[in-house]
């Protein structure tokens, strides 16, 4: 294998350009469709139970009535949600929002599995409901549906807004930098496991974007915390992950010549079409780009990189930016496919000059989003009177000058993260240029942990997934849909055809990587069928599973 990571990911055989277009249709979505046998089954089985585990005199005021969900039209069985402050002073007015979904999983019964959006100050329910969570609302999609991939029948999911003032949370945040980020979400999270009894149970944190400063700051405050025991901290997974701030430009200015190099004829920044090409090749060449992607960004790394330019005149991406906005008004830089028309979003706003993010079912003026409408406000115990919520704060959570800490990388965060867990997962979409998923690789590159320096290979391993509902493929590829390296406690996954939000993107790939994080199969190679959904898989073909019975 060659030493240079200028590698585009591109099918190399016939079979992965099959797998590949199998991807590709994971994204073109109906509806509407007849559920499988079993999935039915297990539906009505969940409405008709009423042994509720959590429920005590604690959690009773925070139990949801599965079957008050607007427009979702199945009992969604076990669940809480509420408020909960971030310390034990009595004055506390900070309160962070929280939705939990307990599982039936018989092997979730000793852990927690902790979900965060990024934004900074953007809301973990985009993740419940577009992503990972037991409804999915598809952008441009009709109503909710069942998620069969849901990350509930895997772990015990819990969905938090933070920090203050984020989502449905409550109170000004009163921060500047992670480390009081994560104070305040460990005071939460002390009252949270006394409420719900989950002390010393095993916490698992993932989360994307933003998140790559959230997930490696909390961890490592729980790891020094002199009550480390209590969140026994097993492992952590981040999506498209901000992992380097000061300097940017090795997770993304360095990359991107080479990346419109790949996807130009998507991104349409030709040569001759303005002068943004030529100021791109331009700045490449003189801030030493193409010198350190040939020197440094090799399999194993040659050496530590040198300092980082920040120079105005050496932000690439602002002439992408810039270049996009001018040739390409709906071009979207979190998944470079998507493009006119834009797709309505059920969670957004219907605000003067936003109606096209109405649902087409549904009142422009009346509709305030999704997670406004009053019935689920008064479902999830938010009180009468609170703010609205929105996807993402009107101002930096961190104040006018944003967060002044240490990147995770430079601060040294996420480096003991992994070294006290080994079980560490970063995961990117290959469709992502918001955070290029060769960016993110180069830092790693540059990251000493457990005693070496980056990984001696480039990803070569098949990420692959088994095919379950033959009816159902809409919500997930199968085959070979990305590849990934492990080294040291740390694996690094690509998906080829998935945006920033992989579990949207890629609901069956983001699924399996839970599972890996989890133990539950034996790594992203694996042919081993998916371990909870439910249904019997013995006889289906290709399933090459040891698991094929599954029950929750």
């Amino acid at each position: 294998m060659s030493k240079s990571a200028l590698r585009n990911g591109r099918p190399e055989k016939v079979e992965d350009v099959q797998a590949i277009r199998a991807h590709v249709r994971c994204r073109t979505l109906i509806y509407n469709w007849p559920l499988p046998r079993e999935v039915n089954m297990r539906r009505e089985s969940r409405q008709a139970s009423s042994e509720f585990r959590h429920l005590n005199d604690k959690t009773k005021k925070f139990l949801v009535n599965g079957t008050d969900i607007p427009f979702v039209d199945w009992d969604l069985g076990e669940t809480y949600a509420g408020l909960l402050p971030i310390s034990k002073e009595a004055n506390e007015t900070r309160e962070l929002f929280f939705w939990y979904f307990p599982s039936e999983n018989k092997n979730a019964s000793d852990e927690v599995t902790i979900w965060l959006n990024g934004g900074p100050g953007c809301s973990s329910l985009i993740g419940l409901v577009q992503e990972n969570g037991p409804f999915t609302w598809f952008k441009s999609a009709y109503r909710p549906v069942y998620n069969i991939y849901s990350w509930h029948t895997l772990s015990n999911m819990l969905y938090i807004d933070q920090p203050a003032g984020t989502g449905f949370s409550v109170g000004s945040p009163n921060i500047t930098n992670e480390e009081e980020v994560a104070e305040q979400f460990l005071g939460f999270y002390q009252n949270w496991m006394e409420t719900f009894g989950t002390k010393g149970r095993k916490t698992y944190l993932t989360g994307e974007s933003y998140a790559g400063h959230y997930i490696p700051y909390i961890g490592d405050a729980m790891i020094k915390s002199d009550q480390s025991e209590d969140y026994s901290l097993s492992g952590a997974m981040m999506f498209s992950p901000y992992i380097r701030s000061k300097p940017n430009d090795f997770q993304q200015q360095v990359v991107t010549k080479p990346f419109l190099e790949q996807y130009n004829n998507v991104m349409g920044l030709y040569p001759g079409v303005g002068d943004y090409w030529d100021r791109i090749a331009k700045a490449d060449e003189e801030c030493g780009f193409a010198e350190i992607r040939d020197k440094y960004f090799t399999f194993p790394p040659t050496g530590i990189y040198p300092p980082g330019n920040e120079s105005t005149a050496c932000q690439v991406s602002r002439i992408v930016y810039e270049g996009l906005a001018n040739i390409s008004p709906c071009s979207n830089i979190y998944h470079i496919s998507q493009g006119c028309p834009n797709p309505s979003d059920p969670l957004l706003w219907a605000d003067a000059g936003d109606n096209a993010s109405v649902p087409i079912s549904f009142d422009k003026k009346t509709w305030h989003g999704y997670l406004n409408i009053p019935q689920m406000r008064e479902a999830i115990h938010i009180p009468a009177g609170q703010k609205d919520w929105k996807e993402c704060v009107d101002n930096n959570p961190f104040g006018p000058d944003g967060d002044k800490s240490d990147d995770p990388f430079t601060s040294g965060a996420l480096t003991r993260v992994i070294e006290k867990t080994n079980n560490f997962i970063i995961a990117s979409g290959n469709l992502d240029y918001r955070v290029p998923t060769n960016g993110t690789l180069m830092v790693l590159q540059n990251m000493t942990w457990n005693g070496g320096q980056g990984f001696d290979e480039f990803p070569n391993k098949d990420f692959f997934l088994p095919t379950a509902y033959s009816d159902l493929s809409s919500q997930s590829a199968a085959g070979k849909i990305g590849d990934w390296v492990a080294q040291r406690g740390l694996t690094f996954a690509r998906v080829y055809l998935a945006g920033h939000e992989l579990p949207e993107y890629a609901q069956g790939g983001g699924y399996r990587l839970l599972e890996q994080l989890l133990g539950r199969v034996p790594d992203l190679s694996s042919s081993i069928m998916f371990t909870a959904l439910p249904g019997d898989f013995s006889q289906v073909p290709g399933s090459n599973t040891t698991n094929s019975t599954t029950s929750w």
